[in-house]
């Protein structure tokens, strides 16, 4: 059997690195917000009914300028009610979108020009079984996820919580959206995973 390629890492860093973006559904902006299915790589967007019923679907990430991060070409339909769309509510709790929508990506187009097909994202998370407990042991000294979030991203969110944890990062809800913390190389490992975050949020302690 031939080896799983190696995922475009750049590419499925910079998705995962949002959880907002602007949809042009035939061509008229939407904004909206998503998070990523770890189980099949699909995006979960909540977004307006006209932009679910659009011929064609791109979302900018973060937003829709000459020099957005990334712009995804996406075919999206109906999201059934599942652990994922209760996912879109812990990280989005304020938003009540008028639809939610699962979007396959069929290719991405980097800032520099480059483009990678969907199957090349490396979107789905091995960590998966293990999320649930990295989170609680992320959650178990607010203080200290508050303070790492300092120190990784400048920023100090009032009541953090960590939301998620995949192969390229950790997701902490803030007052005022989510940020992302970078893990700086891949894990995907759960036993090194355990590692990496008791070392982080020792560190910020």
């Amino acid at each position: 059997m031939p080896a799983e390629p190696k995922p475009h890492e750049h590419a499925a860093r910079t998705v995962r690195r949002f959880t907002r973006c602007v949809a042009r559904a035939d061509g008229t902006p939407f904004e909206c917000r998503y998070i990523v299915d770890g189980d099949s790589g699909e995006l979960v967007i909540g977004l307006d009914r006209p932009a679910l019923d659009a011929d064609e679907l791109t979302l900018c990430l973060p937003d829709d300028t000459f020099d957005a991060e990334a712009t995804l070409l996406v075919h999206a339909h109906d999201a059934r009610e599942d652990r994922w769309t209760d996912r879109h509510l812990a990280y989005h709790p304020d938003a009540r979108p008028p639809a939610l929508a699962r979007a396959a990506v069929d290719s991405a187009k980097l800032r520099d020009g480059d483009i990678v097909e969907g199957s090349m994202l490396g979107l789905t998370n091995p960590l998966l079984d293990a999320e649930p407990a990295l989170c609680k042991s992320l959650n178990a000294d607010r203080d200290a996820l508050r303070k790492l979030c300092g120190l990784m991203t400048g920023t100090e969110p009032e009541r953090p919580v960590a939301v998620g944890v995949d192969r390229y990062g950790i997701d902490v809800r803030g007052r005022f959206g989510v940020i992302r913390l970078d893990l700086p190389a891949p894990c995907g490992d759960p036993a090194e995973a355990e590692k990496v975050v008791a070392a982080l949020i020792g560190g910020a302690a």
